[in-house]
């Protein structure tokens, strides 16, 4: 008689950010992108997984990866000046400041206090 493989175990989605922010907390980006990635496949209607993903890829300076995880964070969560903030940040680290400047402009039009956006905004005239 044949018997059918088990299927395989699956981590519970609290246990997987449990670990994803464990790794982020020990500066494994590495590891905390991997367990960030398999949570926006299990819940991709929440933002701040796909924030806290691009900011891993920010880390690991992939910034085209950490670019497209920002912009996709902001579709679902418009209103925050940190995100802009860093999505300004891998435009200029790949060259386009012209982009960058906007994304630092909208930090600040969302967050006047920002001090980061401003200074950015200041010196990168």
């Amino acid at each position: 008689a044949s018997r059918e493989a088990s299927p395989p175990l699956e981590i519970s989605v609290g246990r997987l950010a449990a670990i994803a922010e464990a790794a982020y907390k020990r500066g494994d980006f590495v590891a905390a992108a991997d367990a960030y990635a398999e949570l926006v496949s299990r819940i991709p209607s929440d933002g701040r997984i796909y924030y806290n993903l691009g900011v891993c890829y920010y880390n690991m300076k992939d910034y085209a990866k950490a670019e497209g995880d920002f912009l996709k964070c902001l579709t679902l969560i418009s209103n925050d000046a940190e995100i802009y903030l860093y999505l300004g940040h891998c435009q200029f680290l790949q060259g386009r400041l012209d982009e960058a400047r906007k994304s630092w402009e909208h930090a600040v039009r969302l967050d006047p206090s920002n001090e980061m956006a401003k200074f950015l905004l200041n010196t990168s005239r």
